[in-house]
């Protein structure tokens, strides 16, 4: 075998081993958009029946509309690749430098042991409310 055919067969080799393959084991999670309440019935439903430590959440986008301040996540681990919109009611020291640059140079960070509470409004919308986490890996 050459140098070449060596160097080709170990890149796909380490490539392979290093794809951040994302698995769901709900489907509802692949077939709907983040944003329908289907999906986040499912990633609910999917989230209570995993271990928290098996989770990790990482910051895709941090933004402000109609006067609410929202956080958009990516999930994984557990069966579970989603994502999922925050509402942000309160800025805490954690998010406090997020907050200032409105997320910038903090995409792809991972939310140490985020936490969030689960509302249901009175038509059964549910929605994720920011609750804390233990600090911001970027």
């Amino acid at each position: 075998m050459n140098k070449f055919s060596l160097f080709l067969c170990f890149s796909l080799l380490t490539l392979s081993c290093n794809s951040n393959q994302c698995l769901n084991s709900n489907d509802t999670l692949e077939n709907n958009p983040p944003s329908s309440q289907q999906y986040i019935n499912a990633l609910v439903s999917e989230l209570k029946k995993a271990s928290p430590s098996g989770i990790n959440y990482y910051l895709e986008d941090y933004r402000e509309e109609n006067g609410k301040t929202y956080m958009d996540v990516k999930i994984s681990g557990d069966s579970i690749c989603a994502k999922a919109t925050l509402t942000v009611n309160i800025i805490d020291e954690k998010l406090d430098n997020i907050a200032k640059t409105k997320g910038m140079g903090y995409r792809g960070a991972e939310l140490k042991n985020l936490s969030f509470t689960i509302n249901k409004d009175t038509a059964n919308n549910i929605s994720l409310i920011y609750k804390d986490l233990e600090k911001v890996i970027d």
